[in-house]
């Protein structure tokens, strides 16, 4: 097994520093230019108008998300502060999240620094202005992008910071904060149903995308830099590329774990591609995008995940579910309304996501195969 904390014996031409965190900016990125597009051409309205709107990016877990929404305000020329949901209906903590960007008539306010004030002082600063007051008060006058990950979390606000969130989000969705500001959004595909809650329902043109897989082109394209650039590969990788887009689905996440793999192999063979080590990469790359399925499941017993598999083992990995499949089996351990919870929790992890046509399906071939391998019938 390749250890590697070896790497630094063997980077040879220095191959760059990659991080191995999985989420935010990635390390190559390719692909999703009809969305890249589509966002730099809201941001020039936007500031042409000087109103703003909301962005929504959503998919299934480990569809790149988090990296796109990094892209994205990384090919922007704007101000960019990252929120979490309380930043919507606490005054204190939008100060906190926009920082230098924030100014009023506060001799408080005069040149300070507000991502680093103690969170009294944040609140002193904000005084009794709701958030979408701050963001009125913004400098430059250009605007903010703000970038809130993880958005289906806003399915957690409590009942009495509701009406602040929406008030906020409804003010930014409309373009009436008076400066430009665009709401970056990323989630699991349940985001846009949970906004709706929140009464953020009719997207402008472009502004609300579901993502999946990457384009054939874009993922040799990532893998191919990961193996040269990352891992100084020498020779030609297509056969390489070949086999691992066999595992990889197009599917960034997995990109990942088998990328990660290979440029750890080839930094300690000094970039050489023998089959010994391609097989090593499939080896450990399975392994860490099983750790991955693991994860996504985690808290779901035994019996449930097998009750799944049931339903899946009958299905080829693009049929579609239909939501009453999956209630109907599940009771048999559960009343209908813990069935229906745990169908909805399901889709809150990312495991089930729903098509276009209003059914339902795993996204993700492989974490099908994995399901019912490992809890489908014998």
């Amino acid at each position: 097994m390749i250890d590697p904390e070896l790497h630094h014996r063997h980077q040879g031409d220095n191959p760059p520093y990659i991080s191995r965190i999985d989420r935010g900016l990635a390390a190559f990125f390719h692909g999703r230019n009809d969305i890249r597009s589509l966002f730099r051409n809201i941001l020039v309205d936007a500031r042409g108008t000087h109103d703003g709107t909301t962005f929504l990016v959503q998919g299934a877990p480990g569809a790149g998300k988090s990296a796109l929404l990094h892209q994205l305000c990384d090919e922007s020329d704007w101000t960019v502060a990252r929120i979490g949901s309380q930043a919507l209906w606490d005054p204190a903590a939008m100060v906190q999240a926009i920082g230098k960007s924030y100014t009023i008539s506060r001799s408080l306010s005069d040149g300070v620094e507000a991502k680093i004030l103690h969170a009294s002082a944040a609140k002193e600063l904000a005084g009794d202005a709701s958030p979408a007051e701050v963001l009125s008060h913004l400098t430059p006058p250009e605007g903010v992008i703000l970038k809130l990950d993880e958005a289906q979390k806003l399915r957690k606000v409590l009942p009495q910071n509701i009406e602040g969130t929406t008030d906020t989000l409804d003010m930014i969705h409309n373009g009436e904060i008076g400066k430009p500001v665009i709401l970056l959004a990323g989630g699991l595909g349940t985001t846009k149903d949970i906004l709706k809650t929140l009464d953020v329902s009719r997207f402008g043109d472009g502004c609300s995308h579901e993502i999946g897989p990457l384009s054939k082109k874009a993922e040799r394209a990532v893998i191919t830099d990961w193996l040269t650039i990352a891992g100084g590969a020498r020779g030609d990788v297509s056969a390489w590329v070949n086999t691992i887009t066999e595992k990889t689905h197009a599917w960034p996440q997995h990109m990942v774990c088998y990328s990660r793999r290979a440029r750890d192999v080839l930094i300690l063979t000094g970039g050489g591609m023998s089959n010994d080590g391609l097989r090593e990469v499939l080896q450990q790359g399975e392994k860490a995008r099983n750790s991955y399925y693991e994860a996504r499941m985690e808290g779901v017993t035994r019996e449930d995940r097998e009750i799944i598999a049931q339903i899946l083992s009958t299905k080829d990995p693009t049929e579609p579910l239909l939501k009453t499949e999956v209630i109907e089996a599940l009771p048999t351990k559960h009343t209908h309304q813990a069935a229906e919870d745990m169908f909805k929790d399901l889709l809150h992890r990312g495991v089930l996501a729903q098509t276009k046509e209003g059914d339902y399906q795993i996204p993700i071939p492989s974490f099908h195969r994995w399901f019912t391998e490992g809890y489908g019938p014998s």
